[in-house]
């Protein structure tokens, strides 16, 4: 469909995040809207369990399709190294470090663990025995690694201990040929914004996400949210 600005289009296809089938849209609103809801009204509509689409669709959607519950949510993205020095204390971990799950327990939010496997790697901001911040790179889009799970010991925040970490592993990821690295992040999170942009990542695509009120309660679409400690 085509109204507005440009294109617009919905795509129903499981969740990367629990394997759900989710509808998402992108385009002008009341096209994509539009489009939503004769989705939800096709045969296969049934299967579709929630919605990530422009705050402006969510709200003209007809009440009985409209989530009760929403995650306001924005992809983010970068191309560019912020040019800080390398940290030779961001190291890549391994699945099995006894570590990460103690770490990981501090945030309610995190979906990827040990063993999950999207997860192609792990890394983590080491200070002698001691894991100070971990994060999971895994790849939605086969080229471009996605970084999340991104968590802070509690006793290391404030300290720019995040920043370095997310901040080093971007830069390699880019040097090793990467075009792009992405991440997710709940847009009423303002000191994280602040972080992000410092390490050269621009906002995307907002999206407002949640459940078709009537249908399977999923858990959150985006399931993690830089108030784990990435500061």
């Amino acid at each position: 469909s085509a109204a507005g600005d440009g294109p617009s289009v919905v795509l129903a296809a499981p969740s990367a995040y629990h394997g759900k089938q989710w509808l998402t849209g992108l385009g002008d609103a009341e096209a994509v809207g539009t489009l939503a809801v004769a989705a939800l009204a096709a045969p296969s509509g049934g299967s579709i369990v929630g919605l990530s689409l422009p705050d402006a669709a969510i709200e003209a959607l007809p009440a009985p399709l409209r989530p009760d519950r929403l995650e306001r949510w924005a992809w983010w993205w970068t191309e560019e190294p912020h040019g800080a020095t390398d940290d030779p204390a961001a190291a890549a971990l391994s699945a099995d470090d006894e570590r990460l799950p103690r770490l990981l327990q501090q945030s309610a939010s995190v979906y990827l663990r040990p063993g999950d496997a999207r997860v192609e790697s792990w890394y983590g901001l080491v200070h002698g025995d001691l894991l100070l911040a971990c994060l999971a790179v895994e790849r939605h889009h086969p080229a471009v690694p996605h970084l999340a799970s991104v968590v802070v010991d509690a006793g290391a925040r404030g300290r720019g201990v995040g920043a370095r970490l997310c901040g080093t592993v971007t830069d390699r990821l880019l040097a090793d040929g990467a075009p792009a690295v992405s991440l997710a992040m709940m847009r009423d999170n303002a000191a994280a914004a602040a972080l992000y942009r410092s390490l050269g990542f621009r906002q995307g695509a907002a999206f407002a996400s949640g459940t078709v009120p009537g249908r399977r309660s999923q858990p959150p679409v985006v399931g993690w949210q830089p108030g784990g400690g990435s500061a």
